[in-house]
């Protein structure tokens, strides 16, 4: 058996063994001594760190891309939305009666989607969002920082798929809110001139 991949082998085992409170120290010095036998239990704490760690890194790169798939669809179910509700707006007020009723299916259809997507997306993207918020706040400085240029491209990746969500997030709300807003303005305006 090579070197490397017995010593990459047994830095998983050492950092498993660590994270289970095995070990006191993280022993990155030990890894290096192949001679000693690995026993079985310590062969699958092994192979149990290396997939935790792996399914780690990939959940991190899919969450977010999750978390911006699920911005974009209500971002564009509401641009669909605005849009509809400018046509109505550009029609005069006769005809412009019978569209209320209409535009108001559509705001159900909105909010039927907003409500599906929050009950199977709304505890996972808060706690995504408590978790990115506290990590860009303590490490904010990495993107300056780094050396390695890999490192710094994506830490900025990670930045810009956050930001990009919670922009796409606040122009939903800000569109649909201000619409219904106009709307009931219109309505109440309607009623008192009645």
């Amino acid at each position: 058996m090579s070197r490397t991949p017995a010593i990459i082998f047994r830095s998983y085992i050492h950092k498993a063994k660590f994270t289970l409170f095995l070990t006191d120290h993280l022993a990155f010095n030990e890894t290096r001594d192949v001679s000693s036998e690995v026993t079985i239990p310590e062969v699958c704490l092994g192979i149990l760190s290396f997939l935790v760690t792996v399914a780690e890194s990939v959940t991190v790169y899919y969450i977010d891309l999750v978390v911006v798939i699920t911005c974009l669809t209500l971002w564009n179910a509401t641009r669909s939305f605005t849009k509809f509700f400018m046509s109505i707006e550009n029609k005069n007020s006769d005809s412009r009666d019978g569209l209320h009723l209409t535009m108001m299916k559509e705001y159900r259809v909105l909010k039927n989607l907003s409500d599906s997507l929050n009950n199977a997306m709304g505890q996972t993207i808060l706690f995504y969002s408590l978790e990115t918020m506290l990590f860009y706040a303590l490490n904010l400085d990495q993107i300056f920082v780094q050396i390695q240029w890999y490192s710094r491209l994506v830490f900025f990746m990670f930045m810009a798929s956050t930001t990009t969500s919670l922009k796409l997030a606040a122009g939903t709300c800000h569109e649909v809110s201000k619409h219904i807003r106009e709307e009931l303005k219109n309505g109440v305006e309607k009623l008192l001139n009645y």
